[in-house]
């Protein structure tokens, strides 16, 4: 059976990249590389970036054959959720971001071997919105218990959630989205919903750390 390393490999050989180019593109080693290469399971984000440089969603990939994710029992149901969860992000997002007339550039968080404050997964940087895997940046102990940021529960009347979370040292504001099991429907409702909650003059609106004052 074929590992997700071994289908990397594949769809790299197919492109005829060379070991080094293809390193670069994903900001690694070449000897890190290979060790893709070997790999029977694989970081989430890490995959999210290979999808991207090698324009193949290798998550769709892992939903209609989930042996690829070399996964056992305990851990392969929640784990599968979220790697269709960010095939899915990967997938509709940018289309409907396209549909809404905005710029459709995802950006990725810090690589896992660089030591800093945790990251959100992904980023639309010139919307100043935020994606984190399964959960909402906020919820990160690093940021939570981080007296430099405040937040806002902001929730509509279909029940949708995002959190407007402002930076007290420097004044900027970030919307903070988890990436969830979402169909194309109820990302486009988020989306818009979040696009209406940046609209919003913050200045003169009312933050209080972690927990909203409704």
């Amino acid at each position: 059976m074929e590992t997700i390393g071994q289908l990397i490999e594949r769809e790299v050989r197919k492109q005829n990249l060379s070991i080094t180019k293809f390193a670069d593109m994903i900001f690694c080693e070449r000897n890190n590389v290979y060790n893709i290469f070997r790999r029977s399971k694989i970081d989430i984000v890490q995959l999210g970036l290979i999808s991207k440089v090698l324009h193949h969603n290798f998550f769709e990939d892992i939903v209609k054959n989930p042996e690829l994710s070399g996964m056992n029992n305990s851990d392969s149901i929640n784990d599968l959720k979220l790697e269709l969860a960010v095939a899915r992000f990967q997938k509709y997002v940018p289309k409907i971001l396209n549909e809404m007339n905005r710029e459709p550039i995802i950006s990725f968080g810090c690589p896992k071997d660089i030591s800093v404050v945790s990251m959100p997964d992904f980023n639309l940087a010139k919307y100043e919105m935020a994606f984190t895997i399964g959960h909402y940046y906020r919820d990160i102990d690093e940021v939570k218990n981080c007296e430099a940021f405040a937040f806002k529960e902001r929730k509509n009347e279909d029940g949708l959630i995002i959190y407007d979370m402002i930076n007290l040292v420097y004044g900027s504001r970030t919307i903070d989205i988890n990436i969830d099991l979402r169909t194309y429907e109820e990302w486009e409702k988020l989306l818009r919903f979040a696009f209406e909650i940046r609209a919003i003059d913050f200045a003169s609106d009312k933050y209080i750390n972690q927990e909203n004052d409704d």
